[in-house]
């Protein structure tokens, strides 16, 4: 009796992608979602962000623009975004696994934290509660039009790769954010040219420094082995 060949069949190994994995793209639409609650949620809330950039500190906003279930869409839309991009603009090839994200994202969520204690520890110090709280609110409308500036980079970097030209806007965008946080403490805390001495280290301390922890800490969990699906 006759019977066929026998056939080895051989599996092809899929490289792995930010495009061919689909987790990334249901990610990037629940980021989207969260910042269309937020804004729904507390309206005017992404607008006035932009509208404010070069807005004097002083200027102040009602509580009832702001709710709780709006403030948390838009803290995780934030946090998300940061460790979404950090992770495009840091991979280069390996496994895009979700673990590797959710590491980053808890990462990206403890220099956040870190940075409020450090808020806070500062406000205690030197009693400066009001300006705090005025610049603070400011800093949030910054880091919402950070966030939204990099969301279509991060779409860029996601169909396109990590290449030279996303990953010098990536850095302009990172440079005119932290240019607009010195504005914003000059504005608000320069009083004499020595004072600008301190709102340089103040923001090297607690936003120079965390972005640097954000993008070698991604670089050191992606080139960690313990860290896959």
């Amino acid at each position: 009796m006759l019977t066929a060949p026998k056939t080895m069949s051989t599996s092809i190994p899929l490289i792995s992608s930010p495009v061919s994995e689909p987790w990334t793209a249901w990610v990037l639409l629940l980021l989207l979602v969260l910042a269309a609650l937020a804004n729904v949620m507390q309206p005017g809330v992404v607008l006035n962000s932009f509208t404010t950039i070069v807005a004097k500190p002083e200027r102040q906003y009602t509580e009832s623009q702001r709710t709780v279930l709006g403030q948390i869409c838009l803290h995780l839309f934030q946090l998300g975004t940061l460790a979404m991009a950090c992770y495009l603009l840091c991979f280069h090839d390996g496994a895009f696994s979700i673990a590797r994200y959710g590491v980053i994202l808890v990462l990206i969520a403890l220099l956040y934290g870190i940075k409020v204690l450090m808020m806070l520890l500062v406000n205690y110090t030197f009693q400066i509660r009001k300006r705090c709280a005025s610049i603070g609110e400011h800093y949030e409308h910054l880091i919402c039009v950070f966030c939204c500036a990099l969301y279509p980079l991060m779409l860029g970097m996601f169909y396109y790769g990590n290449t030279r030209v996303l990953q010098t806007l990536v850095t302009l965008v990172t440079a005119a954010f932290l240019a607009l946080i010195v504005f914003k403490y000059c504005r608000a805390f320069l009083q004499r040219p020595s004072s600008l001495l301190y709102i340089l280290l103040s923001v090297m301390t607690m936003d120079v420094l965390p972005l640097l922890g954000a993008y070698y800490g991604t670089n050191y969990i992606l080139s960690q082995s313990f860290v896959q699906l």
